[in-house]
């Protein structure tokens, strides 16, 4: 059954920054679905890590927190924090990715796709997707060393790695040398997109917690007067705050990883489909010569 949402093809500016969200109205069933099964439960756990870490000097003795209990608290909760976020943003790249690739898979009935679908594809490319962010991440912090510009050149121009690795099924150095020559003569482009995707997610995430942080203010203010009423009040307000902030965080970078999904598409047919044109009207011309 032919797909009723096209992705490969050129695309401007505007279109990869609108392509989310007209994606998410497309296909938010199966993708929902997919995230709910096999992202969720990882976002979870991390929101509740990062809730431990802010609610940690509420709950601890002040002998506690002199004997250096309290540092070792936080530093378990950081370090579990970071490895489930982690995870989750890993998994979250899988089933965006591979559900782009069935969508962009004429032979697929975008209607017809369901979670299982897409489960193989993720769990076969998931410790190896990890890998990669891990390489990335260590790329990009080299870089950021050296006055910090060449670790943003050096983060976009890999950014497409995953996305390479899940659509073309190269192996581990292809993808980041196959990112490396898409973005290229398009960084600029892939930097814009990048911020304002970034942006569109802190802004959603910003605007669903931002009433929970009034009735936060309202209510630790009104706790002031009595310490142990303020300890009561602000450690469950900051537990739930951070930790629900950490998992919308995470759930809205979705548009992030379909707008690199678009823009992978829209390179390829931008480089790659004008070379073709081009190797196409060069065969043309010699025939036609020869005649």
């Amino acid at each position: 059954m032919a797909n009723n949402f096209e992705i490969k093809k050129v695309q401007d500016f505007g279109d990869l920054v609108s392509a989310p969200f007209f994606y998410i109205r497309e296909h938010f069933r199966s993708l929902g679905k997919s995230i709910l099964y096999f992202v969720v439960p990882l976002i979870v756990v991390a929101g509740i890590a990062v809730s431990q870490l802010v609610t940690t000097p509420f709950n601890m003795d002040p002998e506690d927190i002199e004997s250096g209990a309290y540092i070792a608290e936080v530093i378990a909760s950081s370090l579990s924090g970071s490895i489930f976020g982690m995870l989750a943003m890993t998994a979250l790249a899988a089933v965006v990715y591979h559900h782009i690739k069935l969508v962009a898979d004429e032979t697929v009935d975008n209607n017809s796709i369901e979670p299982q679908d897409i489960w193989p594809g993720v769990k076969s490319d998931f410790l190896m997707l990890l890998l990669i962010s891990l390489a990335i991440g260590l790329a990009t912090g080299i870089g950021i060393i050296f006055f910090i510009l060449p670790g943003i050149f050096i983060s976009i121009k890999l950014i497409l790695t995953t996305a390479v690795y899940v659509m073309e099924d190269v192996d581990f150095g292809d993808a980041f040398s196959r990112s490396w020559h898409l973005v290229t003569n398009y960084w600029w482009y892939t930097f814009g997109l990048v911020v304002i995707m970034y942006l569109f997610s802190s802004l959603m995430t910003n605007a669903i917690t931002f009433p929970f942080i009034i009735v936060s203010f309202f209510s630790g203010f009104s706790g002031l007067e009595d310490p142990e009423t303020m300890e009561q009040t602000l450690g469950p307000i900051f537990s739930i705050f951070y930790g629900l902030t950490t998992s919308l965080s995470y759930v809205f970078y979705t548009i992030v990883y379909i707008c690199l999904g678009m823009h992978y598409y829209n390179l390829i047919e931008r480089k790659e489909g004008k070379e073709l044109t081009e190797r196409i009207q060069q065969i043309d011309d010699s025939a036609g010569a020869e005649s």
